[in-house]
């Protein structure tokens, strides 16, 4: 072996490590690609499409829709609110550390307060009604709440199927993956 060859192979090593850094490092901040399991987000998006999530914004506004990781405070607002049996349930298909999708309907400093009448349930962001609607088998409390710095309280567009913040409380910022720029 020639002392060229050696430094032929070396070169051609570090350039591989060099862009498989680089391909790690936009797929974990910059941009990646995830594939929609579920119909919560139904009309919008739909079982089986893949979406693009951008990691680079940070700043979250109503309408958003987010990619999230479903989180142990998560869990524990759902057994706190509805107890062990519902909880236990729910969280069949809504494990801890599974990324979601949901669509951002409070931001931090936002009040949250729903009311639950008979079979109906009302959902106020700072006083204004965004929700009224059936609920189907899961019974809702009346919860007030005033969303921290680093919280959001986030819907699925299907609203009759989806275990979104209603359930699970707010989500919090170090949990968001990013937002959601499109779908195929």
């Amino acid at each position: 072996m020639t002392k060229n060859y050696v430094t032929k192979k070396l070169l051609n090593l570090l350039e591989l490590l060099i862009i498989l850094f680089g391909v790690i490092f936009f797929t974990t901040h910059i941009f990646s690609m995830g594939i929609v399991a579920g119909r919560s987000m139904e009309p919008t998006y739909h079982d089986g499409e893949i979406i693009g999530i951008w990691h680079v914004n940070k700043k979250y506004k109503r309408d958003d829709v987010i990619s999230f990781i479903y989180s142990q405070e998560q869990e524990d607002f759902l057994y706190e609110h509805f107890g062990c049996d519902v909880a236990y349930t729910q969280s069949q298909s809504s494990k801890i550390g599974e990324a979601h999708i949901k669509r951002v309907v409070g931001i931090p400093g936002d009040t949250i307060r729903i009311e639950a009448e008979e079979d109906t349930i009302s959902l106020y962001v700072n006083d204004e009604i965004i929700l009224k609607n059936e609920y189907k088998s899961i019974p809702v409390e009346d919860i007030e709440l005033t969303l921290g710095n680093d919280q959001y309280y986030v819907l699925g567009d299907n609203r009759d199927i989806s275990l979104d913040s209603i359930y699970h409380g707010p989500v919090s910022k170090k949990d968001i993956v990013g937002k959601i720029i499109f779908a195929i």
